[in-house]
């Protein structure tokens, strides 16, 4: 799971079916994209429900975050799955 990579010059692997140039998306572009606060955005990356890269240069410092397609297009299908499974629920309980 991607999560951070604390130093500059380390970089982080990537999932084996994401190629180098893959696009990256900012906490800005990505809660955009989710219509959500960017506060809430970088909750979700913390608690890990959003898969993201720490690209700061500076460690112990404010993250800078970046979100490949892929984890963006991992949490939308999980986040499908649930709805789907509550109107499944709902209906068996009518």
């Amino acid at each position: 799971m991607l999560r951070s990579c604390h130093s500059p010059n380390v970089m982080p692997k990537l999932p084996q079916n994401q190629s180098p140039s893959a696009r990256f998306l900012s906490v800005p572009e990505l809660a955009r994209i989710l219509d959500l606060s960017i506060g809430r955005t970088r909750r979700l990356i913390s608690s890990g429900a959003i898969a993201a890269i720490n690209v700061s240069a500076k460690a112990g410092g404010r993250p800078t975050w970046r979100v490949p397609q892929e984890s963006l297009d991992a949490f939308k299908a999980a986040r499908l799955s649930l709805a789907d499974n509550s109107a499944i629920a709902s209906q068996h309980n009518q």
